[in-house]
């Protein structure tokens, strides 16, 4: 049989006739996938266009420029979401996902769509679908703005707005107006703490003279290093009770609260930390004078550090120009942005000169700072590893065994004074350190 020869036109035709192999289909795919792989966070705004495309390339539609206009509104909120590049390469690869899943389903409503997961938040979704951990650190944000007469987490749970009927102790001063208010006839400086089971009788109360004698032994016992931290705790609530019982609020509520939150620092006691610094802000509120910008910088750094964007936000906003240009907040709102950017080079210099108590907040959460660090240090030295002595240097260890006490806790492989980046990055990833909090 003669051979049949055709043109490179009737080939064309011939093949647009005919139904597509397998091989074909599946090079199509192949380039597809590999397209797709190619966009990158600087592009990945530009899936909006391809919103357009899909709307219009959908007959029968009336609300075109609607439906691609809802579709760009949720991929703005999806990476509005992201700090970092690296979280918006992967922001983009879920969304090219969930785009190309609902590109033939003209019933896809964007505006209900819920918003793609990045990995750090799916750490803490719980089974309910609430990220349990953000709702507990607002709700200790909030503390005193509840009722908290079901939770025993606490033994001494004072509000200047919120009234505790099954805790005496626990009385509001707006409550104190319908209420006989007693004057303290006690005149010991020194009183254990106990929580009230009945009306609080003024031959145990202290007035508010003593009070003020009673809080300038307890600061210099503490200078002097005579008492333990337990001691001082129990003073320390026994103080507030006094100043609740009798509707005192003068500028020595604010003195005992900044006392006690310092001291509650230094002994990294985050939950009575947090009890005075809510109070505190609520006495700031009502015109008494004290430590405010001060403790705006300790509420500043812990919001950040604790990952509560929302509340860091708020607080934020409220800061006026005077207050901007403050030591104490200009140095935390700097170890924020350096924290935020993962430039912990900048971060761990403004932590070596902090002053007051920033020290001891950043202390307390120290080890997870590092952790952090490290990993981001690991994975751009994976070639050529790190050395201890740089590793202790940028993140600000003590001394070389503090350094490889670190390093083997989080079972970070060392050979001749050297991290082998490749050999520690599974581990270092796997790894989990504690808060350095005042144990029970």
């Amino acid at each position: 049989m003669p051979s049949k020869s055709f043109t490179v036109n009737q080939l064309s035709s011939v093949g647009s006739t005919r139904p597509k192999t397998v091989m074909q289909i599946q090079q199509e795919q192949a380039l597809k996938y590999r397209n797709q792989q190619n966009m990158s966070a600087q592009n990945a705004y530009g899936i909006s266009q391809a919103g357009s495309a899909l709307s219009s390339s959908q007959p029968g539609m009336n609300q075109v420029e609607s439906a691609a206009s809802s579709m760009q509104d949720y991929i703005k909120r999806a990476f509005d979401k992201c700090i970092t590049v690296s979280e918006r390469l992967e922001m983009s690869k879920i969304v090219n996902n969930i785009i190309e899943v609902n590109r033939t389903n003209p019933l896809v409503v964007w505006s209900r769509q819920p918003l793609p997961l990045l990995p750090r938040e799916k750490v803490f979704q719980g089974a309910s679908g609430v990220d349990e951990k953000i709702a507990k650190k607002r709700q200790r944000l909030n503390r005193f703005k509840e009722d908290y007469s079901n939770q025993n987490r606490f033994q001494n749970k004072l509000s200047l707005d919120s009234f505790n009927s099954t805790n005496k102790d626990d009385i509001s001063f707006d409550e104190l107006s319908k209420k006989n208010i007693i004057v303290g006839t006690c005149t010991n400086l020194e009183k254990t703490y106990y929580r009230l089971g009945a009306d609080p009788d003024p031959s145990k109360v202290r007035p508010e003279h003593i009070l003020k004698q009673s809080l300038k032994m307890l600061k210099n016992k503490w200078k002097k290093k005579e008492v333990d931290y337990k001691y001082m705790e129990s003073q320390f609530k026994s103080i507030r009770q006094d100043l609740v019982v009798q509707g005192i609020k003068s500028k020595l509520c604010v003195k005992v609260y900044e006392a006690h939150a310092r001291v509650s620092l230094e002994c990294g006691d985050l939950d009575h930390f947090n009890q005075c610094q809510t109070q505190l802000q609520e006495l700031y509120d009502i015109g008494l004078k004290g430590h405010e910008q001060e403790f705006i910088s300790y509420k500043i750094l812990y919001l950040v550090l604790t990952d509560m964007k929302f509340e860091i936000g708020n607080c934020l906003e409220k800061l006026t120009d005077k207050q901007k240009k403050n030591s104490h907040i200009k140095h935390s709102l700097l170890m924020r942005k350096a924290y935020s950017s993962d430039n912990y080079v900048k971060f761990f210099s403004l932590y070596k000169s902090s002053n007051n108590m920033t020290p001891y907040l950043i202390d307390i959460f120290i080890d997870k700072i590092r952790l952090r660090a490290l990993k981001i240090l690991i994975k751009a030295n994976i070639v050529s590893g790190i050395s201890t002595k740089l590793v202790q240097k940028i993140l600000a260890f003590d001394d070389k065994d503090d350094t490889q006490q670190f390093l083997e806790k989080i079972k970070a492989q060392v050979n001749k004074g050297k991290i082998d980046c490749r050999q520690s990055l599974k581990e270092v990833n796997k790894a989990v350190v504690k808060l350095r909090i005042k144990s029970d």
